[in-house]
């Protein structure tokens, strides 16, 4: 995701944020690399956990020289069943009439998702709910599960 924004002097400054997923069926992981990007979720047996990064890194196009404020790899477990939930910052700060921020760990859990698609329109429909309908920007996600 390319975001483009003024800064003070009036330049445009340009970044990314970013999380490479890798997921190893054959030994039940998922790998991530962060880059300044709201973390994935795990969904589990009804539990949501925010999979957050041991060494976050920066956003890509920050300018800082190759290596530096690059993120580790964080390995966590991932088998069948569970789901992994990726989301834009458009999810995470989707505010209710109050201005409290959506926070899927604590709206998602004690559902029994059948497929992926059901977590995404869940999670839509949830984001909807919670905002009445006024959400201030889009939304990407994306939902992985292990098919056999």
């Amino acid at each position: 995701m390319r975001w483009t924004k003024p800064c003070s002097t009036g330049a445009l400054e340009q970044f990314a944020t970013a999380v490479l997923v890798e997921v190893s069926e054959e030994e039940g992981r998922v790998r991530l690399h962060h880059r300044g990007h709201p973390p994935p979720y795990l969904i589990r047996g009804g539990r949501v956990t925010s999979l957050e990064p041991s060494a976050p890194g920066l956003p890509l196009g920050l300018g800082m020289p190759e290596g530096v404020g690059a993120s580790g790899c964080d390995t966590f477990p991932f088998h069948q069943g569970d789901y992994l939930l990726l989301v834009t910052d458009g999810v995470t700060e989707a505010r209710d009439r109050h201005g409290a921020f959506y926070e899927p760990r604590t709206r998602l859990p004690d559902r029994d998702f059948r497929t992926a698609s059901e977590v995404v329109d869940t999670l839509v429909a949830d984001v909807t709910d919670w905002t009445g309908v006024r959400r201030q920007d889009d939304m990407a996600i994306l939902a992985l599960t292990l098919v056999r």
